[in-house]
């Protein structure tokens, strides 16, 4: 069969024209992220070296090229099950995969084809061991795609069997259109033939061996580290088939010297005139071999193979065991008498979908359980009555869960609540003073936990919710959410309807002796504060205007700089609601916090309830596990935004009773309070730490990766302390073992920088 001679439509001429227009620089080029509708595995492989390339955050040439411009095919080859193998094509080559049951952890699962070797030998090969001639390519090996006088892929036939030369000569030699080698370059710009390849008799160009063997940014584990570009030299290219020469071709319409040199799997070009990062590339193997293959064609359908899950790292006690579903909860309080603390409900939580497989059983968390508040009356799973198992007092009820459930599944609930006066006045639910605070008072979907003294004790995914409360007309509900109706009952009572999305935990506060006011913060969020009549008595009004505007000021200062310096505040509003004199401090539910107007010094206060609405209502985390990531976070951020983060709290005398990363398990409420000492302000110092060794502009970039990569999720302390090793370009792992007990920590990636 001839040679082809790319006798094209015209739409496909068009095509090149777009992708082949020049192998020059792409520094600024910010395209779109690839395979972001890729299997894991094809998606990992373009991530590791060209994602920070994409993102410019380096300048340095593609491996791959900036976006797949196939999506995932099937092409035969005998040696793959089912004769067909997993395809995707880039510009500079083709990402495949030959066997599904391979090993996941060899480098070699997701390879790049032959095509240089194809291209040049004319043998398109469809197995180990079977070959179908096309004929040498006469596409261009190296410029623009219709330079008429560059060498093809053709020109290289006769070259394969050419001698090396000498380790260390300078390599001179050039070729043209024809195949004819020659002498010699005007400048060889220090180009030396480098080590022996013995498998082929070829030796790799100096430039491209330095390539080949070059650290940068790169991306692994899903994140960003410094490392080897290849961690094999060859993995991409293939071993040399040729040697390396210098040709005359036009690059973006300009005549120039670039050196060539073929190997198996791609087409190294050395432009010396090209901006540093952009002298070595790869060549446009993949788009060629795409032409010289189909023409106006296209592959076949992909293999109906089923992949087998993408294999991550997970350290020891890092995984999340919350369940990942689509919840909605429904609360109806039916009844709510706010001078007994007598409620009646009825709940329902609706799935609508398990994220993963289905889990066996579900945990139902009910702090209100813990104090005695609660009375179960019935409980159904899609309709039918089901029994639980109790755990940790009725703390937690287990539900065990049937097999194929349909989705939506509804589990129904009845219940009535009985508060009284929590006693250590930190209780989310408590009758206090004629303020009835209903916040962790309804059975949530968490994971198997004991209550905890020390740390807030509930934990949860996020969910939306749907909330109607029945109650005299005399009485303020201030709610999380926003509300979308009221109505007047026949019996002279008013129903709020309320609402709230993506919330980790729903609360509300009742009260017939609440005054209302609200401000609007610069970037619009409605700040609505709520404070009892209790805690105006015995002051004047200028004080209880002046103690307002130190609440309003606070807060439009913390979301202010927090939504700058981390990510936006996604919710529309803040409730700011007392929540009676005897809660200690304040409390902190996702778009509510509970405060105590008489705190000293208030600011701080709201300060620090504020900076909840980041960590731990956006950015979740373990509470119970992981406390220090949120209360020692906004400890940092209680007192860092007044002061420009200079305000490092003090070790007390003795140091620290506990490690950073204590489980509220291990934390002893006592009066020494040695648990607040090690988590808050231990915590609040290794923030500080982190800052001062990241730097300013490196510190909020990981922040605000985090806020990208875990807005509404769950964020461990893996995740964590990977995303600031991830953008430090100092190594922290040495400063993390001063404060955690971590195993993995070493087993972290170097940094990024």
């Amino acid at each position: 069969m001839p040679s082809l001679r790319l006798s094209l439509p015209a739409t496909l001429c068009l095509l090149l024209t777009l992708l082949l227009s020049a192998l020059g620089p792409l520094e600024g080029a910010q395209p779109a992220l690839a395979l972001d509708d890729g299997n894991p595995f094809f998606e990992s492989t373009w991530q590791r070296t060209d994602r920070v390339v994409a993102s410019t955050e380096v300048s340095r040439t593609w491996v791959w090229g900036p976006e797949p411009f196939t999506g995932e095919h099937g092409e035969p080859y005998a040696d793959s099950p089912g004769g067909t193998r997993l395809v995707r094509y880039f510009d500079k080559s083709r990402m495949e995969i030959n066997d599904p049951n391979g090993d996941l952890n060899d480098i070699w699962y997701v390879t790049n084809g032959l095509l240089a070797r194809e291209l040049i030998s004319g043998q398109m090969q469809l197995g180990d061991n079977v070959f179908e001639h096309r004929g040498s390519a006469a596409v261009n090996i190296a410029g623009d795609w219709d330079d008429p006088d560059g060498p093809t892929y053709a020109s290289f036939g006769g070259l394969l069997d050419a001698s090396p030369l000498s380790e260390g000569a300078a390599v001179t030699q050039t070729v043209n259109r024809a195949g004819n080698a020659g002498c010699c370059v005007p400048n060889d710009h220090g180009v030396r033939a480098g080590p022996l390849v013995s498998e082929t008799g070829h030796r790799v160009a100096s430039v491209f061996w330095d390539y080949l063997n070059s650290s940068g940014k790169i991306v692994e584990r899903e994140r960003r580290t410094t490392g080897r570009l290849f961690a094999n030299p060859y993995y991409a290219t293939g071993l040399p088939i040729g040697e390396a020469y210098w040709a005359q071709v036009r690059v973006a319409g300009v005549q120039q010297w670039v050196l060539v040199q073929p190997f198996e799997r791609r087409v190294l070009t050395f432009t010396p005139g090209n901006s540093p990062g952009w002298q070595v590339e790869m060549g446009n193997v993949g788009l060629h071999y795409y032409i010289w293959r189909y023409g106006s064609g296209s592959p076949s359908a992909a293999p109906a193979w089923q992949l087998p899950s993408y294999p991550t790292w997970t350290p020891a006690g890092q995984t999340v065991n919350i369940p990942d579903l689509d919840v909605r909860y429904g609360l109806h309080l039916s009844s709510v008498n706010v001078d007994s603390g007598a409620v009646t409900v009825q709940q329902q939580i609706r799935i609508d979908s398990f994220n993963g497989a289905q889990p066996d059983r579900l945990y139902i968390q009910i702090v209100a359980a813990h104090f005695g508040y609660f009375t179960l009356d019935s409980l159904t799973l899609n309709g039918q009555p089901v029994t639980t198992v109790s755990h940790h007092g009725g703390f937690i009820r287990e539900l065990a869960l049937p097999p194929n459930l349909p989705t939506p599944t509804t589990i129904d609930i009845d219940f009535r609540l009985n508060v009284g006066l929590e006693p250590s006045g930190w209780g989310g639910t408590s009758l206090d003073s004629g303020i009835l605070r209903l916040g962790y008072f309804f059975p949530i979907i968490s994971d198997l936990h004991a209550f905890s003294d020390t740390l807030d004790p509930s934990q949860a995914q996020v969910a939306d919710f749907d909330v109607t409360v029945d109650v005299a007309p005399d009485v303020t509900v201030a709610h999380a959410g926003w509300e979308i109706g009221r109505e007047t009952l026949g019996d002279g009572r008013l129903r709020y309807r309320l609402t709230a999305e993506n919330v980790r935990d729903y609360a509300l506060l009742l009260s017939r002796g609440f005054s209302y006011s609200e401000q609007t913060t610069p970037s619009g969020v409605l700040l609505k504060l709520y404070i009892h009549a209790s805690s105006l008595a015995g002051i004047t009004n200028e004080a209880a205007a002046s103690r307002n505007a130190v609440i309003f000021a606070a807060a439009t200062d913390a979301l202010e700089k927090l939504s700058g310096l981390i990510g936006p505040y996604v919710y529309d509003s803040l409730v700011i609601a007392d929540s009676g004199p005897t809660m200690p401090g304040g409390l902190e539910f996702p778009s509510l916090i509970y405060i105590n107007p008489a705190y000293v010094p208030l600011d701080r206060l709201v300060y620090h309830e504020v900076a909840h609405q980041w960590l731990h209502a956006m950015i979740g985390n373990r509470t119970l596990v992981d406390g220090w990531i949120d209360e020692g976070g906004a400890e940092f951020f209680e007192r860092g935004l007044p002061t420009g983060f200079s305000e490092r709290p003090s070790v007390p005398a003795g140091g620290y009773q506990y490690w950073l990363d204590s489980h509220a398990d291990e934390l002893v409420y006592d009066a020494s309070r040695q648990w607040y000492f090690s988590i808050y302000e231990q915590g609040s110092r290794f923030y500080y730490d982190v800052l001062d060794r990241m730097g300013w502009g490196a510190f909020w970039r990981a922040f605000q990766n985090l806020y990208a990569q875990r807005l509404f999720g769950i964020a461990t302390a893996h995740d964590v302390l990977a995303t600031f090793q991830e953008y430090s370009v100092t190594d922290l792992r040495p400063l993390y073992d001063d404060y955690f007990r971590y195993p993995w920590v070493w087993e972290l990636l170097a940094p990024g920088g």
